[in-house]
């Protein structure tokens, strides 16, 4: 299943940049904070 999430980030990825946004991707070993 990981593979399928990491095709559709990339999908997504692309998409945002040819958009003209900044992609910064999630390093490992830091922890996403839930609010």
């Amino acid at each position: 299943m990981a593979m399928k999430e990491d095709i559709l980030e990339q999908i997504v990825e692309e998409y945002l940049i040819h958009r003209g946004y900044f992609v910064q991707h999630k390093l490992a070993g830091q922890p996403s904070r839930r609010t």
